[in-house]
């Protein structure tokens, strides 16, 4: 199975939340979950200055749209103070490893802190989700399921660590145990798995350990996952062709996505306007690695050298979704 493929398996499995209704002030950004109609005649302005009669009864917005400032001044003109949106999903974030210690904490021989929980949950409140962080699940069965099985409290959960084929690694085979084991290993960079299932109807996602591997496993999966839960149409960062500004080695037969930084060129091979420069393999699985990347960078399977100048396909982190 590609990544992409993956990602239309798992994406076509995930459902909306649950509407609300909230506040217009606290509307911006949110889908609407229901038509809005005015309660009066209303004469407004459109963005041309043109006048427009909406008449009593009449929609003034479609189910779907994304709140703005204008469309949120149009619902109060309809003589609405409240709209029913999609609700934000709560998402619980497990971190999983005998070698984590708290934030707080000084890291003996063999520990390192559990930064990830903190980035993980960033890029949830940056996708629209609310964080809700479980703490640290140590190479456990017993504690494992418990906290897994923690999972229908909330609309989505994302562990990191643990889901590859090592001795330690049990977050797989307690999924399987507590829950429904969908995928047993995605593979969006193929240097460490990933599991997707669902705990008593809560989707579930075990990203790998490695800060760079969880960042590009959420980037992928988890991100569209939230987007859409909230019931956004728009579930993909912008792509762009680039050509690699210098020589990448990789693994043949595996499909890598790098992170990698854009600049404008002219003239490129096959009318591609952008070059990517691909961080280097070292910094894999470092924290500081993910600093000043504005891209993800597809490097397909095939041959193991590609050389500067091959067009590669580009996912903008620096863009939203929705936008050119």
């Amino acid at each position: 199975m590609t990544v992409e493929d993956a990602r239309r398996d798992v994406l076509s499995r995930i459902s909306r939340s649950a509407p609300e209704r909230v506040d217009l002030l606290n509307a911006l950004g949110r889908v609407i979950a229901a038509d809005v109609a005015a309660d009066v005649d209303v004469a407004v302005d459109d963005a041309w200055g043109n006048p427009w009669e909406i008449r009593a009864g009449d929609t003034v917005l479609r189910s779907g749209w994304v709140l703005d400032a204008a469309s949120l001044g149009l619902i109060a003109a309809a003589g609405h103070v409240r709209v029913r949106v999609f609700r934000r999903p709560d998402v619980a974030i497990l971190s999983t490893g005998d070698e984590l210690v708290g934030v707080a904490d000084v890291p003996g021989p063999g520990k390192v802190r559990n930064s990830n929980a903190y980035s993980l949950a960033a890029r949830v409140r940056a996708a629209g989700g609310v964080p809700r962080l479980l703490g640290i699940a140590h190479d456990e069965s017993a504690e494992m399921r418990t906290l897994l099985r923690l999972a229908p409290m909330f609309d989505l959960m994302v562990t990191t660590g643990g889901v590859s084929l090592g001795d330690f690694d049990l977050v797989r085979d307690v999924l399987a145990e507590v829950g429904e084991l969908e995928s047993g290993a995605l593979h969006p960079r193929l240097r460490a798995s990933q599991t997707y299932g669902v705990i008593r109807g809560t989707p579930f996602f075990g990203l790998p350990g490695k800060p760079a591997s969880t960042m590009v496993g959420f980037e992928l999966f988890v991100r569209p996952a939230i987007r859409k839960m909230q019931g956004f149409a728009a579930l993909d960062r912008p792509r762009v062709c680039a050509v690699l500004g210098q020589d990448v080695r990789k693994k043949s037969g595996r499909h890598y996505y790098a992170r990698g930084v854009l600049s404008r060129v002219e003239g490129g091979e096959g009318g591609c306007k952008w070059e990517a420069t691909v961080s280097g393999r070292r910094a894999f699985g470092r924290l500081a690695a993910g600093l000043g990347a504005d891209c993800l960078v597809s490097l397909p399977e095939g041959d193991a050298d590609l050389k500067a100048g091959t067009v590669v396909d580009c996912l903008r982190l620096d863009k939203e979704e929705g936008t050119p």
